[in-house]
C-alpha cells in the first residue's frame, strides 16, 4: 500500500509544519482552517517567520522558492493577523543585512503564476499589499537612520518600480494599498512625480469609495481613520493633487452638508494637533478658504460660519491671516459672507486686548450639525492606530462586501 504523501491537513505541532515547508510541500486553501485550529496565535507568527527562513535556505531552488512564497500568500490571504505582518517584516527586512531576500520574494510574489487559480485575485491583491508593507518597513527604517541595507534608497527605488507596474489595476485593496504607500514615502523619495502620477490616475474614485464609505454606518470608523492618516499627504502634494482633493470636498459638504461638517472638525483636529510641516497646514488653510467660497456661492450661512469656526482653530498661524485679507479682498465672496470676518476680526482684538481665552462670540451662535460621525473611542482609535495599513485595507474592503451583500 502506497503512504500519502505528507501534508499540512495532518499536522499537529509546527514543528511537523516546518518538515513540510522544509520538503516543498506546497500549503492548500482547504488546510488553512486546520492550521489556524491547530496552532496557537504565537507559533502562526513563527510559522511566517519559518515560511521566511525557508525561503532564504532554498533562494537557488527556484521550485523550491515559488512554493514557499505562494504557501505564504496564501497564509496571508486567509487571514491577515497583525502578529503574523510584524513576524513577517522583522524576518524579511529588519533582521537582514542585505535586500536579497526581500528581492526574490517580490520577485516571485508578483510575477509567478500561483496553483490555486480559484483565489488567485485575491492572492495577487495580497502580494501587492504585502510589498507595499515592506515598502513602508524599508522608508521607515530609512527615515529613522537604521537601514541595515548597504543601499537602502536603491532598495526603495526597486519596490516602486514593481509597484508602479500594477498601479493601472482597477481592484479598490491595491488602489487603497498605493495610494497609502506613495504617499506616506513621497518625503524620502527621490522620484517625487509619483504620489501625483498615482493621484492622477485613481485619486479621484479612491478619495470618492472613501468618502462614500465615511457615510455608512458599517464603516466609518475605518474610512475616517485612513482619510484622516492618508490627507495629510495629500496635502504635501502638488497643485493638481489639490485640485483633485477640492473637488472631493466640494462634491461632498454639498451632497453631505452635516456629515462633511462632522469629518472637517475631526480633520481640522488632527492636523491642528498633529507635528505636520508647515505647507500642510498652509494648504489646509487655502482648502477651508476654497470651500468658504464655494459656501458663499451657494447661499449657506451656517456651513459658512463652520468652515470660519474651523479656520479659527488656525488663529494663530500667518496663513490664517493672510487668507481672512484674501477672501476679504475677493469680489466674489457675498458681501453679507464679508461680513462674518469683520465678527471674527473684532473678536480677535477683543482677545488680543482682555487676553480672553475662551471661545469667541462668533462661534457661540453656531449650533450642532444634525447628523454626526461619532466620535472614535479612544479604545477604538487606538486598535486602529495599530493596525497596518494592510489589515485596515483588509478590514475596509471586507466591511464594503458585506455592505453590498
Amino acid at each position: 500500500m502506497t503512504k500519502a504523501h505528507p501534508s499540512f491537513k495532518d499536522v499537529k505541532s509546527l514543528t511537523e509544519c516546518k518538515a513540510l515547508i522544509d520538503s516543498a510541500t506546497l500549503l492548500q486553501w482547504q488546510e488553512l482552517k486546520h492550521l489556524k485550529k491547530v496552532l496557537p496565535l504565537s507559533d502562526q507568527a513563527t510559522l511566517v517567520k519559518n515560511f521566511i527562513d525557508a525561503l532564504g535556505n532554498n533562494s537557488e531552488d527556484r521550485l523550491h522558492a515559488e512554493i514557499i512564497v505562494e504557501s505564504l500568500l496564501l497564509w496571508f490571504t486567509y487571514s491577515c493577523q497583525e502578529s503574523d505582518v510584524k513576524s513577517f517584516l522583522d524576518t524579511l527586512v529588519t533582521q537582514q543585512k542585505d535586500d536579497k531576500l526581500l528581492k526574490l520574494f517580490i520577485e516571485i510574489a508578483l510575477t509567478a503564476d500561483p496553483t490555486d487559480q480559484e483565489h488567485e485575485e485575491k492572492i495577487y491583491c495580497m502580494s501587492v499589499m504585502l510589498i507595499c508593507e515592506i515598502g513602508i518597513n524599508v522608508y521607515d527604517l530609512l527615515a529613522s537612520g537604521i537601514c541595515h541595507f548597504p543601499q537602502c534608497e536603491n532598495t526603495l527605488l526597486y519596490l516602486n518600480t514593481y509597484l508602479q507596474s500594477v498601479s493601472n489595476s482597477n481592484h479598490f485593496s491595491i488602489r487603497l494599498a498605493l495610494f497609502h504607500y506613495f504617499g506616506h514615502t513621497a518625503a524620502l523619495s527621490s522620484e517625487k512625480g509619483l504620489y501625483p502620477r498615482i493621484m492622477n490616475r485613481f485619486g479621484h474614485s479612491v478619495l470618492d469609495s472613501l468618502f462614500e464609505a465615511l457615510f455608512n454606518k458599517k464603516t466609518e470608523s475605518v474610512a475616517l481613520h485612513y482619510l484622516l492618516n492618508n490627507i495629510p499627504y495629500i496635502l504635501a502634494a502638488d497643485h493638481n493633487c489639490q485640485k483633485i482633493l477640492h473637488d472631493t470636498f466640494k462634491a461632498y459638504i454639498l451632497k453631505q452638508p452635516d456629515h462633511f461638517n462632522s469629518f472637517l472638525q475631526k480633520l481640522t483636529e488632527n492636523i491642528q494637533s498633529g507635528s505636520y510641516k508647515d505647507i500642510v497646514n498652509k494648504t489646509y488653510i487655502q482648502h477651508l478658504g476654497a470651500l468658504f467660497n464655494v459656501i458663499s456661492e451657494v447661499h449657506h450661512s451656517r456651513l459658512a460660519k463652520e468652515i470660519l469656526s474651523n479656520l479659527l482653530a488656525f488663529k494663530e498661524s500667518e496663513h490664517f491671516v493672510q487668507l481672512l485679507t484674501k477672501i476679504e479682498n475677493s469680489s466674489t465672496i457675498r458681501p453679507e459672507f464679508k461680513k462674518y470676518l469683520e465678527d471674527i476680526r473684532r473678536d480677535l482684538n477683543h482677545m488680543k486686548n482682555t487676553r480672553w481665552k475662551g471661545v469667541l462670540h462668533f462661534q457661540e451662535g453656531l449650533k450642532k450639525p444634525k447628523t454626526t460621525i461619532p466620535i472614535l473611542s479612544e479604545n477604538v482609535s487606538s486598535g486602529l492606530a495599530s493596525l497596518r495599513t494592510i489589515a485596515q485595507v483588509v478590514l475596509l474592503e471586507s466591511l464594503l462586501a458585506s455592505k453590498a451583500a
